[in-house]
């Protein structure tokens, strides 16, 4: 394969934004299989992290999280493979 230097350094940026992207899909799914319990204030720390990320790649577009105040400090339990809100 005969690649220009800046084909080929375009290809190494391609595999290593999808390694970074990889790694912390990797890391969020170890992070849900650990915790016994996750509070609404780690899933408000995930969701925040995202929107960040979307706000990135979508800069003309507002994003926002609104949680009620009222969850205080609800859990979300393991059940049968899934999360759910109790």
């Amino acid at each position: 394969m005969d690649l220009s230097a800046e084909k080929m350094a375009g290809k190494i940026d391609q595999i290593s934004g999808f390694t970074v992207e990889d790694c912390w899909g990797m890391r969020d799914t170890i992070w849900a299989m650990n915790k016994e319990n996750v509070s609404l204030a780690d899933l408000q720390g995930r969701v925040a992290n995202l929107i960040a990320k979307a706000t990135t790649a979508c800069p003309s577009i507002d994003f926002e999280l609104v949680m009620d105040k009222n969850f205080g400090s609800r859990l979300l339990a393991e059940f049968t493979g899934r999360h759910q809100l109790f």
